[in-house]
């Protein structure tokens, strides 16, 4: 399964949590620290290519930039919280090179992490930013003081490949080639091609389709009488052999049936996913 960067995650500078039962959710990285607690039942997690259970009163951390996705084999009973790099700024000496673990299953000691979770559900106070920014250095406050630090395995290009996916996701209606960015990022064709594909496992022309029918669907939702032939090349397709060629790598129904079904609501607010969709997304 291929990943994808998010970065409409990255572009928000407000802290987001739900509830979700039974997680599901693709291999996807993006810059924002995210973690999910499970209050009961069990949820697979695969962060930075380790596999973990993650069982009742465990949290896994995600640090920036680690690919991960979740699934659940059962049941899975769970809080997602989501936390812009923004407002990790006081802790910035503490995560510049460190991280904490993907897994941290002190049960006891982490019920006062859902203590501050449920407040936080409970008072709606995610629309005041002062409030959640206090709680956001509450949580990570308690994480760090009881959880060691590790040094975190340093992404040189990491920085760099944001820049590029930023591209690609403000340029995606253009027509953008490998050897363009290349060119414009001041790398080889091989090289760039060797580092985009450390990231989003898989060539760089089907990543920026991908990310040209997530578009589609945003722009489908919001027009009342959409032509699938209309969006698809304003999204940048030069042609719709190539539009229906790359939607058939997504997905296992043809683009009318998946734009006119109920399907469109479980995909539309996420980057999409390059494996074709099996079970029921679960959004946060």
């Amino acid at each position: 399964m291929r990943g994808i960067y998010e970065a409409y995650r990255d572009l928000s500078n407000k802290t987001l949590i739900s509830e979700n039962l039974n997680n599901e959710y693709p291999k996807h990285f993006h810059r924002n620290l995210e973690m999910i607690y499970v209050k009961n039942g069990e949820m697979n997690a695969t962060v930075n290519g380790n596999e973990y259970v993650i069982g009742k009163n465990e949290i896994v951390f995600v640090p920036s930039f680690y690919m991960h996705e979740f699934s659940t084999s059962k049941f899975s009973d769970t809080i997602v919280f989501l936390i812009p790099y923004e407002m990790t700024s006081d802790f910035s000496s503490f995560f510049a090179d460190k991280t904490l673990s993907e897994k941290l299953d002190d049960h006891d000691y982490n019920k006062n992490v859902l203590d501050v979770l449920s407040l936080m559900i409970n008072q709606k106070s995610e629309n005041n930013q002062y409030i959640q920014k206090g709680y956001v250095s509450i949580i990570l406050g308690q994480l760090i003081q009881h959880y060691p630090m590790h040094k975190i395995k340093n992404t040189e290009a990491s920085s760099t490949i944001i820049k590029i996916l930023n591209y690609i996701e403000a340029n995606y209606k253009e027509e953008i080639t490998l050897k363009t960015l290349a060119q414009r990022f001041g790398y080889n064709n091989s090289y760039l091609s060797h580092m985009l594909e450390q990231y989003i496992d898989g060539n760089f022309r089907d990543y920026l389709n991908a990310i040209r029918i997530q578009h589609m669907i945003a722009s489908y939702k919001e027009l009342d009488n959409p032509s699938i032939t209309a969006i698809a090349l304003q999204s940048g397709f030069s042609n719709m052999q190539t539009f229906y060629r790359a939607f058939a790598k997504l997905y296992d129904v043809p683009p009318k049936e998946f734009f006119d079904n109920t399907l469109l609501d479980s995909v539309s607010h996420f980057k999409i996913k390059y494996s074709r969709p099996k079970k029921q997304i679960v959004h946060y």
